[in-house]
C-alpha cells in the first residue's frame, strides 16, 4: 500500500487513526462481553443462584436458550475480527438453528423444555418456549446467523445483505429497548404467558449488530463513523443525540416525571424531546450541507477551469468505468463526456502500438494501489495520436479503502517533438564532430603524402643530378602536385556541394552523349587496372536539364569509386534506362560490397569503406549533393560483403523538369 504521508490529502489525522483502531477492536470487546454475560447467566441456571440471575435492576432473569444463543453469538463476533471463516460459518449455523428452534416454539407451540440442559424455577412463564426465549430474541438470533453467513461472501450482494440483516436486528433491539423504557409491550412483541422481559437482551442484541457492522466497515458503519469530514463529524455528533434523547425522555417518564403530570405529560415530554432532536438534526445538517455544497461548487469550478485533463474511475464497479471527466479532458482527447462515462480508459489505447511496457506499469499501479507518472501515446477520437503525460493516484474512502482512481492527463506532443528534434540535432552534431575528427586525421595524412614524396625527390636531385634521376624526380614531383591539386579540388567541391547556394549551370543536354564521352575517357584507365568495363547505354538522344560539367563529375566519381573497391579481374557495369518521366543510370561492380550498416553511412562526408584505400572520403558525398541539385536522387545497394555494390542515379527528363 502507498505511504499516505507522501501526499497531504492522504495523511490520516490522529482522530481518524484512533477511530479506525476502535472500530477494529470493537467486535472483540463486544463479542467477549456478550459471551461472558451469557456464561454468567448459564452459570446462574446451573448453580440455581437468584443473585447471579438478577444482573440488572428491573430485569428478569435471562432464559437459558437466550443465554446459550448469546454465548454462540459472542464467539462468532470475536471470530469475525480474526477472519476464521470456517469457524464463523459453523457458529452462524448454530445461531440459525437456535433462532429457528425459538421461532418454532413460539409460532407452532413446540415444547423444547425437555431438551433444556438446565433446570430452573417451576414457573411456566419461563418454560413456555425454548428455554423461555422471547420471539424477538429467536428472530434476532436467526437474523444474526444469516447476516454473519452472508458477510462471509466477498460479493457486493453478500455484503449488502449482511448490512440489511444487521440493521434489522439493530432496529428490533432499539424498539425493544424503547418498549421497555416506555412500558409499551407491543414494541417487544409481548406475547403468551411470558410476562417478564430482560432489558439487557436488547442491549446485547444492539451491541452485537453494531459489532457485526463494524466487522464490515466498507459497507456502512465505517463510512459513517470514521471519515475525517463534515459528514463524518455531523454523524458522530448528531446520531448519539437522535438515539439518546428519546431514551432519556423514556427514562424520565419511567422514574416519575410522566406520572407526576399524567399520561399527557409523558407524551408531551416525548414529543418535546423528539422535536428538539429533529430540529437539531435538520438545522445542523442544513448548515453543514450548505458549506459542503459551496466547497464542492468551488472545487468543480477549479477542475473545470484546469488546463490539465482530469478523469476519475470507479474501482468498485466492474471494469472500473470512467465516472467523471473535466472539459480539458474532452478538449485533449476529442471525446465528449457522454461518450466516455461508463466506459474503460482503454478507449484511449485502441490500436496504439508500442505501449506494452507503459500499460504493464499502469496495471501494476492499479493492482498495488500506488501512484505512478508515465508517458505514453494515446489516440484521440479522430484517430490522431498524441503523447500523454499521465499521473495516477488512488482516492481513499472514509475507511481507508481505495474507492476511485484519479488520472491527470497532459498533451506533451509538442514537448516530445522538440525533444526529438534536439536529440536528432545532438546526434547529427556528434556525427559531424566524429566526421571532422576523422577528416582532420585523414587530411593530415593525405596532404603530407604528396609533400613528403616531392621533398624526397628534391633531396635525391640535390644529391645526384643525373639526367635519369632528374627526369624521374620531375615526373614524381609533377604527380605529387597533381595529387595535391586533386585533394584541394575535392575539398572545394565538397564545400560548394554542401552549401545551400550551390549554383549549377542547367541547360538541355543529352545524357547519353555525356555518359558515352565519359566512358570513352575511362575505358583505358579501367583496362590498365585489370578490370572489365561493360556498357549498356542505348543509342539515340535522351535530354535532361543538367550541368554538363557537374554530371561528368558525378559519374566520374562513381566510376572512380568502383575501380578503387574492385579487385583485379573484376567487372564494372554502366547501364542507362529511360522511363516515362525520368532516366535511370546504374553503376555496379563486383567489388568488396557493403554491409547494412555501411550502406547507411556510404554518403556521409569523410567516410571510407576501408583505410587501405587512399582518399578523403568525399567523393560519394559530393555525388549526392550534385544529384540533389539536379532534382534527382541516388541510392546504394549491396547483397553483402564481397558481393559487389550498385549505385542508382535517377534524374528527371527535360519535360518533367520544365513542368515542375
Amino acid at each position: 500500500m502507498q505511504n499516505r504521508s507522501e501526499s497531504p490529502h492522504l495523511t490520516a489525522p490522529s482522530g481518524f487513526r484512533a477511530r479506525v483502531r476502535f472500530l477494529r477492536l470493537f467486535p472483540v470487546i463486544v463479542g467477549t462481553s456478550i459471551a461472558l454475560l451469557a456464561v454468567a447467566e448459564l452459570a446462574a441456571w446451573f448453580l440455581n443462584s437468584d443473585f447471579l440471575r438478577t444482573v440488572l435492576p428491573r430485569s428478569g432473569s435471562m432464559k437459558p436458550g437466550t443465554a446459550l444463543g448469546f454465548v454462540v453469538c459472542g464467539l462468532a463476533i470475536v471470530m469475525l475480527a480474526t477472519s476464521r471463516r470456517r469457524i464463523i460459518a459453523i457458529l452462524s449455523g448454530v445461531l440459525i438453528a437456535l433462532g429457528g428452534a425459538g421461532i418454532a416454539a413460539s409460532v407452532f407451540g413446540a415444547d423444547f423444555a425437555s431438551f433444556s440442559p438446565v433446570s430452573g424455577p417451576e414457573d411456566n412463564s419461563l418454560r413456555s418456549a425454548f428455554g423461555g426465549m422471547l420471539p424477538t430474541s429467536a428472530i434476532s438470533f436467526a437474523l444474526l446467523g444469516v447476516g454473519i453467513a452472508a458477510g462471509l461472501s466477498r460479493s457486493s450482494l453478500g455484503r449488502h445483505t449482511a448490512f440489511a440483516v444487521f440493521a434489522t436486528v439493530l432496529t428490533l433491539a432499539f424498539g425493544n429497548l424503547i418498549g421497555y423504557l416506555y412500558e409499551a409491550p407491543f414494541l417487544y412483541f409481548h406475547a403468551g404467558p411470558i410476562r417478564s422481559a430482560e432489558v439487557h437482551s436488547p442491549i446485547a442484541f444492539a451491541l452485537a449488530a453494531l459489532a457485526c457492522l463494524s466487522a464490515h466497515p466498507s459497507v456502512v458503519l465505517g463510512e459513517l463513523f470514521i471519515p475525517e469530514s463534515m459528514a463524518g463529524a455531523n454523524y458522530r455528533r448528531l446520531f448519539p443525540a437522535a438515539v439518546l434523547v428519546p431514551i432519556a425522555i423514556g427514562a424520565a417518564a419511567l422514574v416519575g416525571l410522566g406520572n407526576r403530570y399524567g399520561v399527557q405529560g409523558a407524551v408531551a415530554l416525548t414529543a418535546l424531546g423528539s422535536s428538539v432532536a429533529i430540529a437539531l438534526l435538520v438545522t445542523v445538517t442544513h448548515l453543514l450541507l450548505s458549506r459542503s455544497e459551496e466547497s464542492l461548487r468551488l472545487e468543480d469550478r477549479a477542475l473545470a477551469a484546469a488546463r490539465t485533463g482530469v478523469v476519475i474511475t470507479n474501482r468498485r464497479l466492474e471494469d472500473e468505468p470512467i465516472v467523471w471527466v473535466n472539459p480539458a479532458f474532452t478538449s485533449i482527447t476529442g471525446f465528449g463526456r457522454d461518450e466516455v462515462v461508463g466506459r474503460n480508459c482503454r478507449i484511449l489505447n485502441a490500436g496504439v502500438a508500442g505501449n506494452d511496457e507503459a500499460l504493464e506499469r499502469i496495471r501494476a499501479t492499479l493492482r498495488d494501489e500506488t501512484t505512478c507518472q508515465i508517458e505514453l501515446r494515446n489516440r484521440r477520437k479522430d484517430g490522431s495520436l498524441f503523447w500523454n503525460s499521465l499521473s495516477l493516484a488512488p482516492v481513499y474512502d472514509g475507511v481507508g479503502m481505495v474507492s476511485h482512481y484519479v488520472g491527470f492527463i497532459e498533451d506533451i506532443s509538442a514537448d516530445m517533438q522538440r525533444e526529438q528534434r534536439l536529440t536528432e540535432a545532438l546526434n547529427e552534431l556528434n556525427r559531424t564532430t566524429r566526421a571532422m575528427d576523422s577528416f582532420v586525421r585523414i587530411m593530415s595524412h593525405e596532404l603530407r603524402g604528396p609533400l613528403n614524396a616531392a621533398a624526397t625527390w628534391v633531396s635525391l636531385i640535390e644529391m645526384e643530378s643525373s639526367p635519369e634521376i632528374l627526369q624521374q624526380g620531375i615526373a614524381a614531383i609533377r604527380q605529387s602536385i597533381d595529387d595535391q591539386a586533386r585533394l584541394i579540388s575535392d575539398l572545394v567541391d565538397a564545400t560548394q556541394a554542401a552549401s545551400p547556394s550551390l549554383e549549377l549551370s542547367l541547360e538541355a543536354i543529352d545524357i547519353i552523349e555525356v555518359l558515352n564521352f565519359l566512358l570513352d575517357e575511362w575505358a583505358p584507365r579501367v583496362s590498365e587496372s585489370g578490370l572489365t568495363l561493360v556498357r549498356n547505354v542505348p543509342s539515340g538522344r535522351c535530354e535532361i536539364m543538367g550541368d554538363r560539367v557537374r554530371l561528368r563529375q558525378v559519374f566520374g566519381n562513381l566510376l572512380n569509386n568502383a575501380s578503387k573497391y574492385t579487385p583485379t579481374g573484376g567487372r564494372i557495369s554502366v547501364s542507362l534506362y529511360e522511363a516515362s518521366d525520368h532516366v535511370i543510370v546504374k553503376v555496379s561492380d563486383t567489388g568488396v560490397g557493403l554491409t547494412h550498416d555501411q550502406l547507411e553511412q556510404v554518403f556521409d562526408p569523410y567516410w571510407r569503406g576501408t583505410k587501405k584505400i587512399k582518399g578523403l572520403g568525399l567523393g560519394l558525398a559530393i555525388v549526392k549533393s550534385l544529384v540533389n541539385g539536379h532534382f534527382g536522387k541516388i541510392t546504394a545497394s549491396s547483397a553483402g560483403p564481397d558481393k559487389g555494390a550498385e549505385f542508382t542515379v535517377v534524374l528527371p527528363l527535360k519535360r518533367s523538369t520544365a513542368a515542375a
